[in-house]
């Protein structure tokens, strides 16, 4: 298995859910051929419940733990009442809650090779 596949990450993310943190948006992993290296890194595809914006997590460098959230372009205007905007920050206070999850998992990977 290679160290930042999506097969390690699913793992990483089993382990953020079992520390009893809630994960109310659809998540799941997305494997990718990172470099001709054959290096493997593994994308958190996410879908969020109050919006249509497709999102995922990557790590943008091999050397550093980072994690990086991309929104994708819209179309339309995206308009939100406040029971909805209230709902959207919930689950983007996850998706940072699980970002700081993954950085910290990825610097002990690091720290290991």
């Amino acid at each position: 298995m290679a160290l930042f596949s999506a097969d390690t990450i699913n793992e990483w993310l089993d382990d953020f859910r079992e520390l009893g943190h809630r994960i109310p948006m659809g998540i799941r992993t997305l494997e990718r051929d990172l470099d001709a290296r054959d290096l493997d890194a593994g994308l958190v595809l996410i879908e969020f419940q109050f919006t249509s914006a497709e999102a995922y997590l990557e790590r943008p460098s091999h050397e550093r733990p980072q994690w990086c959230l991309h929104i994708g372009a819209r179309d339309e205007e995206l308009r939100m009442f406040t029971a909805d905007v209230f709902n959207l920050t919930d689950e983007l206070q996850t998706v940072a809650r699980l970002s700081a999850y993954l950085e910290a998992r990825t610097a002990e990977a690091l720290a290991r090779s």
